[in-house]
This record gives C-alpha cells, structure tokens and sequence, in this order.
C-alpha cells in the first residue's frame, strides 16, 4: 500500500470489517453517516475516508493509524490486544456492545486457547510423522 494514499480495497476491506454484521443502515447510524454515503464508500465510488468519517472513527475508539494502514489494535483502548486478529478484536468489541457477560467473553478466550493448543499440537505431530516417513522411507 502506498504511504501517500490509502488504498481503495484496503479501505473498503477495513469498513467491512468494522461493519461485521451491521446493515449499511446501521453501520451508517452507527457513524453518523448517510447511508448513500457509506454505500459510496463501500461500493468504491468515494476513493478516500472523509475526515469527518475518520472523526467518528476515533470518537468510537478505533485507531485510525489501523485504518489507513492495517498496522496496530483495531481499537484504540484494547492497546494490549495487539496479538489477537483484527477480526477477533472486531467480534469481542461486539459482543461486549450486544451485552455479553464477562464469563462468556473468558469462555470463549479460553476455547480459543484450546483450539490454539490443539492446532500446536497436530502440526507437530504431522512434523513428527512426516520426519518418521522419510526416515522409514530413506531406510528401504
């Protein structure tokens, strides 16, 4: 991506994620937008985010150094989550907009620790078990 110039996909890609699962009507409310306006930016035909839109960003705590270069913490105030993707961020923003309990975002923090574990621990056994193979293989 150039540094002159956010990208149009790159900008597009970035307010579909914001959006999530949000109409463009509610994406727009959320904003303080018109919905033609947000459909412009989405559809491609507003190349660059208005300052305004860059504004209500920030005031709703996005880090807008991600949003121009795809660099960073979704959101500002979750500065400490810079290891968890930008659609996980995105997703546990929203739950705790929807109101989900603390213990349902630790429950689902913690099954995503398993899952990660689990995927550890199936690529080295699939490493073991390849090693194996061509050991067996280089013996014959």
């Amino acid at each position: 991506m150039s540094r002159e110039k956010l990208e149009i996909s790159d900008f597009v890609g970035r307010l579909l994620l914001l959006k999530g699962d949000r109409t463009q009507k509610e994406f727009a409310e959320w904003l303080s937008q018109s919905p033609v306006r947000i459909n412009d930016y989405l559809t491609g035909k507003s190349a660059s985010p208005a300052f305004d839109l860059l504004l209500r960003l920030a005031e709703k705590g996005v880090n807008i150094h991600w949003f121009v270069t795809g660099n960073g913490p979704v959101y500002i105030e979750t500065g400490q989550d810079n290891d968890i993707p930008a659609e996980a961020q995105i997703l546990l923003k929203s739950m705790i907009g929807d109101g989900a309990r603390p213990e349902d975002l630790l429950d689902i923090l913690h099954e995503l620790k398993i899952l990660q574990d689990l995927k550890q621990q199936t690529h080295e056994a699939y490493v073991n078990l390849k090693a194996s193979f061509k050991r067996k293989k280089s013996k014959k």
